[in-house]
């Protein structure tokens, strides 16, 4: 790619030390990119693609502090390059114009395990992925039991099972949830009231704590039963709001992903587990049978199939053309893996129950891998694409490439890598 700089800095070919990490989410195309200049200058950053010069501007990405952390504007042609891109503190960006370099191309990523992939042994790759994985195991399970012990092992369950439901762009505004309605707060008001209002008291309270029912977002009823009890169990609770919302993400969501539904799924799982409490209803599914089909049985116990309002609405007054679940089989095993056997391996080493240890650890090892998503993809992609294919065979191996990832190559920590000698 050829590079239009900054006035004062030379023009030329860029060299791609790390292309970045796609994101998905709202913000710049590749974020934590290394590219060195024409003078021979680092640049590290985000790196934002558009077909021309214009599209920097037409997008307002000059007015949105998303686009503050720019190193690079990548460009396929430009009609004015006297113009550079400014982010919204008015700094210079750099921009590099494809076209130019069209048919010279060539490969310039220098991480070494991807200049080396063709050398790395499965079995290298599995054994680190294997161990990789159980930290993470231990780490999420010491970090769940302690909050389970100072919040108690019913909120503990519940935040988690809550931010598990957020995918990665909502995991936080599900946790801000969970706090300002916890679990003892929403049990109490939901046990007493008669049993046939309780689904839609516990629902409405969620909807009006997440400041997500219609009245609270300007929009017109759709004047239905459900909707309106949902109303009017908010308004009766006494509880109100407090302080400005959670702060829901829904740029790039399929709708069936969004927040309204993920509420309306946590709320068909509080009731669900209403009677014991997810801490004791979920022990006994663990423990069922001594735990030769636990994984299946707990994927079953987190899966909601609704028959309601939601089995045709994606939002409220919005209809979906096809039924779905609200919580489908992949999602519960995502917070099987990631919240429920690590609360119970970490609750069991505080009280010494090692046979519950054992049981939640060699469920986790033999569990199936996961749904991939862009950070799996890319590691995998890194890892030799044909052969992390056959080795990335377990949801422990899955989570050892996230470890990998969050701790080293997010950050580029190549040196003393585990994987390429």
């Amino acid at each position: 790619m050829a590079m239009v700089p900054p006035k004062g800095s030379s023009a030329g070919p860029l060299r791609v030390i790390f292309p970045g990490w796609s994101n998905s989410g709202r913000g710049p195309d590749f974020t934590g990119a290394v590219v060195q200049t024409p003078e021979g200058s680092i640049l590290r950053g985000d790196v934002e693609i558009h077909v021309d010069d214009h599209g920097w501007y037409r997008h307002g990405h000059h007015r949105d502090p998303a686009y503050d952390n720019v190193a690079l504007h990548v460009v396929w042609r430009a009609k004015d390059t006297t113009r550079s891109a400014r982010t919204s503190r008015g700094r210079q960006v750099p921009m590099s114009i494809v076209e130019r370099a069209a048919g010279s191309h060539r490969r310039s990523d220098a991480r070494p395990c991807v200049r080396r992939a063709d050398t790395l042994e499965a079995e290298t790759i599995g054994q680190t992925l294997d161990h990789h994985g159980d930290r993470r195991f231990q780490e999420k399970a010491v970090s769940l039991a302690g909050r389970g012990h100072r919040d108690g092992a019913d909120q503990a369950l519940y935040r988690g099972l809550l931010m598990a439901l957020g995918y990665s762009k909502n995991t936080a505004p599900f946790g801000d949830l969970a706090d300002r309605l916890p679990y003892p707060t929403l049990s109490r008001i939901a046990e007493n009231v008669p049993k046939k209002r309780r689904r839609a008291t516990i629902e409405g309270l969620l909807f009006g704590a997440s400041g997500l029912l219609p009245s609270q977002r300007e929009m017109t009823s759709d004047g239905s039963e459900w909707v309106v009890a949902l109303e009017a169990a908010w308004a009766s609770s006494g509880l109100g709001p407090d302080g400005p919302p959670p702060a829901w993400q829904c740029f790039r969501l399929r709708p069936e992903n969004g927040p309204v539904r993920r509420v309306a799924g946590a709320a068909a799982l509080v009731e669900a587990f209403l009677r014991e409490g997810p801490a004791t209803a979920l022990e006994r599914v663990l423990t069922a049978l001594g735990g030769a089909p636990t994984a299946s049985m707990l994927r079953q116990a987190l899966t909601i199939v609704e028959h309601g309002y939601w089995a045709d609405h994606w939002d409220f007054g919005k209809r979906r053309k096809h039924a779905a679940t609200l919580i489908g089989a992949g999602r519960a095993s995502d917070m099987a893996v990631n919240v429920v056997l690590p609360f119970f391996y970490g609750r069991a080493l505080l009280t010494g129950d090692r046979g519950l240890q054992r049981l939640c650890l060699e469920t986790y090892r033999a569990h199936p891998p996961l749904s991939s998503n862009h950070v799996t993809r890319e590691m995998e992609r890194m890892l030799r694409p044909g052969l992390a294919h056959g080795t990335i065979a377990t949801a422990r191996r899955q989570q050892g490439l996230l470890r990998l990832y969050g701790t080293r190559c997010s950050k580029l920590l190549c040196d003393g890598c585990p994987i390429v000698p």
